[in-house]
């Protein structure tokens, strides 16, 4: 049983771990034809590295799933938050397509272990009359993203020395950091205790069964 307040912190932690998710997906589009021309890539190429983590959003969506159901929410989240920080991170070592490609292929995996957690945490921890609040900041998370994404890569790609490679590494210190307090903080989705039976005054409560 957690905390009834202890829920809200996690929901922070999960959002701001899925906002990373999507502007790791788009993160290479305002600075693909720079990437391209430094591998040397193809047009084809170029968007592969982009389109691969589609398909594998939509293989491993599926497989998240089925996670969820059998290993919990806290791992499953773990899982895909590391791993897409793991790619993000590992881009630092890339000089080729091949490189590159795997860097990709981890993020669209982690991205699909990922996608079902939301929808079961809000179901699961939150009333009826809060999840249409929670739906909405969920369902808008994708266009945040894309504006964090289209507005500050480039600002971000010239404060690091007009270097691709560490401006994604950037974002992939961010996840390693949702990742790490997820892992610490994380709970599967259980009784949620009411205000009213929780003891303890302001913040006291919401650490309180951290």
């Amino acid at each position: 049983m957690i905390s009834y307040y202890y829920r809200w912190l996690l929901a922070v932690i999960l959002f701001a771990g899925l906002t990373g998710l999507n502007v790791l997906w788009f993160l290479p589009s305002p600075l693909l034809t720079i990437i391209m021309k430094d591998l040397n890539l193809t047009l084809a190429r170029g968007g592969l590295v982009m389109s691969v983590v589609c398909l594998l959003v939509a293989l491993f969506g599926a497989v998240g799933g089925l996670l969820v159901e059998r290993i919990g929410v806290k791992k499953c989240f773990t899982y895909g938050l590391w791993l897409m920080a793991a790619g993000a991170v590992y881009t630092y070592l890339v000089q080729s397509f091949g490189g590159l490609f795997f860097s990709r292929v981890l993020v669209g995996i982690g991205f699909g272990l990922c996608l079902p957690v939301s929808g079961v945490v809000i179901m699961e921890w939150f009333s009826e009359k809060e999840r249409p609040y929670l739906n909405t900041i969920n369902s808008v998370l994708p266009y945040v993203a894309t504006v964090i994404t289209f507005v500050f890569t480039v600002p971000l790609y010239a404060w690091l020395g007009n270097s691709w490679r560490l401006t994604i590494v950037a974002w992939g210190v961010y996840m390693a950091l949702a990742a790490l307090l997820w892992t610490i903080l994380g709970r599967d989705p259980v009784a949620v205790r009411p205000p009213d039976e929780v003891e303890g005054p302001g913040m006291f409560r919401l650490f309180r069964e951290v």
